[in-house]
């Protein structure tokens, strides 16, 4: 399946030690630490790398699960700007369920914040 910008999966069951990728302000730095998401949380795609085997992606409740995925401490600092996830094209059919994609699909690859 190939994964469009807009593209929508709801995660099937609680996913532990998901890789969550930390933006950081200028200079810019991207970092990663762990967290745990729950079964039923609806993730749209970003534009993926074309024949990469992962996709970038984001929470629609971003804001409600930031808490949660991303530390205090590093959500306190002043250069922190935004988080993302990562999937594998092949968790498709299995930990992520295809949902109809945003309408009208985003023209541009970036996360609410």
């Amino acid at each position: 399946m190939a994964i469009q910008l807009g593209d929508r999966f709801r995660v099937t069951r609680t996913v532990r030690s998901l890789p969550v990728f930390v933006l950081q302000k200028a200079p810019s730095l991207t970092s990663s630490t762990k967290g745990v998401l729950p079964a039923g949380t609806v993730i749209v795609a970003l534009e993926p790398t074309p024949g990469a085997e992962g996709f970038p992606a984001y929470p629609e409740d971003y804001d409600a699960l930031e808490e949660s995925l991303v530390p205090s401490d590093v959500q306190s600092s002043p250069r922190y700007s935004a988080y993302a996830l990562s999937f594998n094209v092949k968790d498709i059919g299995d930990l992520l369920e295809p949902l109809p994609p945003l309408d009208p699909r985003p023209k541009d690859s970036l996360l609410p914040r």
